[in-house]
């Protein structure tokens, strides 16, 4: 009987030393990031047959069993993702967002500064101080293009930092998770789970969750194999793949993502990587910074050309038409890795140019060049091929299978530069002046006409309007090459060799206009009045747009997608908050829960001593007994 006792207060003593121990372990690690709470489990010791029936033999631990929910935990690793994913999308987006909208260092200041100063000259043609002001907001404009330009590059160089760190700290993850893996297969079996082990094992893709979207599938011996993107293999069992920084294949200064699959090939995952800070970066530069350095090029391409366009038709005080007042950028062509360089591409009329990337692909037969903004596919049926703006041009060479990418607009913003120097070369003027013959009797007057071209000036000699009453049509002298009759019409325009005038009013019978080149008249402010109406013409976008309509959308469209990213990292970091707060309510330590299970065991601890204790009493008592 005393042995029983005996044994059955043993086991109570040992039960509850080990659930002291555990108890002890979860407040220990209360705040230790990843423990999930232990817990004991008793059960009773198989019973002892006496006869009539049978007598309990005391208890013992069957196992330590970790509080653990999968569900809640890849809750937690889901919204884990989506969180870093959009607030490390909003934190590039902001700063972006802060650089384009800002009243000081944007666009827009410099814009309606540098028209100021066009204005400025349409209104004192004459004065020296006003061309050089001109020149200087030409050196501005040009400034302030280049230096948003260049932050949005450094924000590029961030980006490729931030890739190669977080690869590296991928792969130190997927490292650890394979190595944690091997010592959770290699526990000693029959011991129970080793549960520390877990929650280290479960820490580990916590903190690769935030890195980038991770699946996990747990196998049979324990381990947990560990996916990214759409299923490519991180860990299997024991071992883990690299991700690796490779160049693009046709940009070489930027980093893409790719993923060793053990032979020495290494393929590119680059889309597939979604979720954690990876995916956001990614995304971010993809989505947003890519498009807004196009579309910065792409206003730059098109205020300096159609600047330069116009200038061109003016003349300046040293009697020569106008020349560039600004260098722009040449189109960029960027061949695949292996591809042969033979496609060029040339900027034909920049009002077209959409601000999107082309990828031109060659099959062996056809060529073929989606526009990436949106997907659209055009065959290239005859080449040289015009394009939304621009022309490609492609040589022998491409082989089945080769792709170009052609970037019109990226370095719009870097190269544009201020050419004119001498405020003597501001062409102000116009090359031509009409006039009315002051014999005319008629009322009909002439304007002062402007400029398409100027490959027939300065004119050999003077053109002259003749009007016949009869045919109520103009003769047109001197026009090389000749002119037939213009029909007559008030304020119908009507062009000769590049020159278009109207006449208005009622000519009389034989009443003569005249058209001559113009002298460089310091007070001629023809051509500069054509350059500041640009300020308000819808010119780019196919005619749809003005340059500050260009711009406001490029700041608007930034400012839609920096919203829309700080407010999705709120409502996923609130998502990500409710998940963990579950997921602790659960498997987190509740210090008051502790305390009341320690003195529970503590008192079940001094119980099973003072069983044991009655025990060695009866067991003393019944040898006193024998040795009467």
């Amino acid at each position: 009987m005393g042995g029983n006792i005996l044994s059955i207060g043993v086991s109570g003593m040992m039960a509850n030393q080990r659930a002291l121990q555990t108890t002890s372990h979860n407040v220990s690690n209360a705040n230790t990031d990843g423990y999930s709470r232990q817990r004991i489990e008793f059960n009773t010791r198989p019973p002892q047959f006496i006869g009539g029936g049978y007598a309990g033999t005391g208890v013992q631990t069957q196992a330590v069993e970790r509080i653990y929910d999968n569900f809640l935990n890849n809750q937690v690793s889901v919204y884990n993702s989506s969180a870093s994913h959009a607030e490390t999308y909003a934190r590039h987006a902001s700063l972006v967002d802060e650089l384009m909208a800002d009243p000081e260092v944007g666009m827009m200041p410099a814009m309606e500064e540098y028209f100021a100063a066009v204005n400025d000259v349409s209104n004192d043609p004459a004065s020296v101080p006003a061309r050089q002001a001109l020149l200087s907001q030409m050196e501005t404009l040009s400034d302030r293009f280049n230096y948003i330009d260049q932050r949005l590059t450094n924000v590029r160089a961030q980006v490729n930092t931030q890739v190669k760190d977080f690869i590296s700290e991928i792969n130190a993850l997927a490292e650890g998770i394979a190595t944690t893996n091997r010592t959770i297969v290699n526990s000693p079996k029959g011991a129970g789970a080793p549960n520390d082990l877990l929650d280290e094992r479960d820490r580990l893709l916590g903190l690769l969750a935030e890195k980038v979207s991770v699946t996990t599938v747990a196998q049979d011996d324990g381990s947990m194999n560990v996916f990214v993107g759409s299923g490519q293999t991180l860990v299997v069992g024991f071992d883990a793949n690299s991700l690796e920084v490779k160049p693009n294949r046709f940009d070489v200064t930027q980093y893409e993502v790719g993923l060793g699959v053990g032979d020495g090939t290494t393929i590119d995952v680059t889309r597939q990587i979604t979720g954690g800070e990876l995916g956001g970066v990614l995304e971010f530069r993809k989505d947003l910074l890519d498009t807004a350095q196009n579309q910065l090029g792409k206003l730059a391409m098109g205020l300096a050309q159609t600047a330069n366009t116009q200038h061109r038709l003016g003349q300046d005080l040293n009697g020569n038409f106008g020349r560039d007042v600004f260098q722009i950028s040449e189109l960029e062509v960027l061949p695949g890795t292996g591809v042969a360089n033979v496609v060029s591409a040339t900027l034909d009329d920049v009002t077209e140019l959409t601000g999107s990337e082309y990828l031109l692909a060659y099959d062996g037969a056809n060529y073929t060049l989606r526009r990436e903004i949106d997907q659209r596919v055009t065959n290239l049926t005859t080449l040289p091929a015009t394009v939304d703006g621009f022309t490609l041009n492609i040589g022998a060479g491409m082989v089945a299978g080769d792709q170009v990418l052609i970037r019109p607009t990226r370095q719009g913003g870097q190269d544009i530069a201020a050419l004119v120097k001498d405020p003597r070369e501001v062409a102000a003027g116009a090359p031509v002046m009409s006039s009315a013959n002051s014999s005319n009797t008629g009322t009909a007057d002439i304007s002062a006409g402007s400029i398409a071209y100027t490959s027939n000036l300065p004119l050999s000699t003077a053109v002259s309007l003749t009007y016949d009453a009869g045919a109520n049509a103009f003769v047109v002298g001197g026009a090389v090459p000749a002119v037939s009759p213009v029909a007559f019409s008030s304020g119908a325009s009507f062009a000769v060799n590049g020159m278009e005038f109207q006449v208005t009013g009622v000519p009389a019978h034989g009443d003569q206009f005249v058209i001559d080149n113009s002298p460089n008249s310091v007070s001629d402010n023809r051509n500069m009045l054509k350059m500041a109406d640009l300020q308000t013409s819808s010119i780019l976008d196919g005619g749809e747009s003005t340059y500050q309509e260009v711009y406001g959308q490029l700041v608007v469209d930034v400012g839609i997608k920096t919203n829309q990213a700080v407010t999705t990292e709120r409502a996923q970091s609130n998502l990500l908050e409710q998940a963990q707060k579950a997921q602790q309510s659960y498997s987190g330590v509740n210090m008051d829960e502790e305390a009341a299970n320690l003195m529970k065991y503590q008192q079940a601890y001094q119980a099973s001593a003072q069983v044991i204790s009655t025990a060695n009493t009866i067991f003393d008592t019944l040898l006193s007994a024998m040795r009467r």
